[in-house]
C-alpha cells in the first residue's frame, strides 16, 4: 500500500557471537554489507525473485590456529517471506594467487558485493577480492539458473586501493578524515535481451599515493556474459573522485555518478 504498512522483519540469514546461548562456543560470523536485486523482467523465467549478496566475515579456530574467511554469500526468495540457504558464490579462480588461511586458488578474502539482474534472468554479482600478492582486484561470477549454480569468477580488472593514507585505521583521501572505497557496483543493459552486456564501476588511486591522493573513476565493459572484460576511464581529473556508480537506460545509455 505504498510504504503506509510494513511487514515485520524477516532473518535472510543469521550471525552469530563467539559464544551462542544454546550453541556453545563456535565461529564468529558477521554479515555485512548486504545489497538486493530483483528480477523485474516479464520475459525472465524467474520473474519477481530477488536476490541478496552479503560478506560473511567468519572468525574460528582450526584446532589452535585462528583463521579468518570472507566468503560472498547469496540468498533468493520468490515471495520475500522464504528465503534459500545462504549459498556461499566467491569460488575459485587462479587470479586469486594468495592463501591467507583458505586453499589453493581460493577466492575467499572479499568485500563490497553488489547484484544485477539480466532481461533473461541471469544474475551477475560482482565484489573487491584480496587474495592477491600486491594489488586488489575486481571479480565477477554469474548465474544463469536463478541461483542454483555459479560461474567462476572472472577478473575485471586490478584496483590500486593498497595506497591511501589512513584516518582511524580506514582509508581515505588526502585533507579528509572520511572512509573511502574503491568497488562501486555492477547494472545490466535492459536492452539486452541475450543478458550478455554487463558494466561494473570503481575508483581507485593507481594515479595517487598515500602522499597525495588521486582517485579516478574506470569503467569496465562486458559483452560476452562477464568472460572478458574492456576497461574505460570514466574521470581521471587531477583530484580525488570517488563512491561511483552506474546504470545503464532500456536504450543501452550507460551513466556513472560519483563524487
Amino acid at each position: 500500500n505504498g510504504g503506509t504498512n510494513w511487514t515485520n522483519p524477516i532473518v535472510v540469514a543469521a550471525g552469530r557471537a563467539s559464544v551462542t546461548v544454546g550453541q556453545g562456543n563456535g565461529p564468529l560470523v558477521f554479515q555485512d554489507k548486504e545489497y538486493i536485486a530483483v528480477d523485474s523482467f516479464a520475459d525472465s523465467p524467474y520473474v519477481n525473485r530477488a536476490y541478496v549478496t552479503w560478506t560473511s566475515f567468519q572468525e574460528f579456530f582450526q584446532g589452535v590456529k585462528p583463521s579468518a574467511r570472507s566468503p560472498i554469500t547469496f540468498s533468493s526468495s520468490n515471495n520475500g517471506t522464504a528465503w534459500g540457504s545462504p549459498k556461499e558464490i566467491s569460488g575459485f579462480s587462479s587470479s586469486c594467487s594468495a592463501a591467507l588461511f583458505g586453499s589453493p586458488n581460493e577466492c575467499d578474502l572479499n568485500q563490497f558485493s553488489s547484484p544485477a539482474v539480466a532481461p533473461n534472468g541471469r544474475v551477475y554479482v560482482g565484489f573487491e577480492n584480496f587474495n592477491t600478492l600486491a594489488e586488489n582486484q575486481y571479480l565477477v561470477v554469474s548465474s544463469s539458473n536463478g541461483g542454483s549454480s555459479w560461474s567462476g569468477p572472472v577478473k575485471v580488472d586490478a584496483i590500486h586501493d593498497i595506497n591511501f593514507p589512513q584516518s582511524q585505521g580506514r582509508d581515505t583521501v588526502t585533507g579528509c578524515a572520511f572512509r573511502v572505497a574503491a568497488p562501486g557496483n555492477v547494472a545490466m543493459d535492459p536492452g539486452d535481451s541475450t543478458g550478455n552486456t554487463v558494466y561494473a564501476v570503481w575508483a581507485d588511486n593507481r594515479n595517487g599515493n598515500a602522499a597525495a591522493t588521486n582517485m579516478n573513476i574506470f569503467l569496465g565493459r562486458s559483452i560476452d556474459g562477464g568472460l572478458t572484460w574492456t576497461t574505460f576511464v570514466v574521470d581521471n581529473a587531477a583530484n580525488d573522485q570517488f563512491y561511483p556508480w552506474v546504470a545503464v537506460g532500456p536504450g543501452g545509455r550507460v551513466d556513472v555518478g560519483y563524487m
